[in-house]
């Protein structure tokens, strides 16, 4: 299997946008009594151990995200699907990896009138699908290719458009990320 890098600049985008460190907490909601199943560090997700989905427990209890991050990695000669949802109005990004909750991150409050992406589904985005199955089940969405002249990543090219960005690495999706638009913020 190859391993996936994300790139450079995605990396820094979710170390910006929360994902874990310091300002990381236990999530402080029930979600479900059969949790019985061991908080699991990243580690812990390539070497065997099984994970519980709890992303229906979160659909249930919160419902879809107002925005979310998906990213791909080899982990131990596993690929590992990492997650962050973003619930603006209860300030919070839920942080996940295949599924099980890792932790929950306050974030800052968006300004009124901030559109929100909230037409997407992180389900809908399969890691390593390839860009034409991903333009397929997009519809008509447009969106514009941008190719990375990075020397780690020489076969990587991103597709953004209409809140959404699309990271492919040898023609298969590894990266997804929404975005809301705040008033006055032109989207790119």
């Amino acid at each position: 299997m190859t391993r996936w890098l994300v790139p450079p600049m995605v990396v820094l985008l979710m170390a910006a946008c929360g994902g874990g460190g310091d300002g990381a907490a236990p999530i402080d909601f029930d979600v479900g009594e059969d949790a019985g199943t061991e908080a699991v560090g990243v580690e812990g997700a390539g070497a065997g151990i099984v994970l519980e989905d709890r992303r229906p427990d979160l659909l249930a209890e919160l419902g879809g995200p107002d925005a979310f991050v998906v990213a791909a990695d080899e982990v131990d000669g596993t690929l590992v699907r990492f997650e962050s949802w973003m619930y603006y109005e209860t300030a919070t990004q839920i942080d996940l990896v295949d599924g099980e909750i890792l932790w929950s991150v306050e974030l800052e409050p968006l300004p009124d009138g901030t559109l929100y992406p909230l037409w997407y589904d992180p389900a809908e985005f399969v890691l390593l699908m390839s860009m034409e199955e991903v333009r397929s089940g997009l519809g008509g969405v447009e969106l514009v290719e941008v190719l990375l002249d990075d020397e780690a990543v020489p076969s990587g090219v991103f597709l953004a458009g209409d809140q959404l960005l699309l990271g492919f690495v040898d023609d298969q999706l590894v990266y997804v990320e929404t975005y809301p638009l705040s008033p006055g913020q032109a989207e790119s």
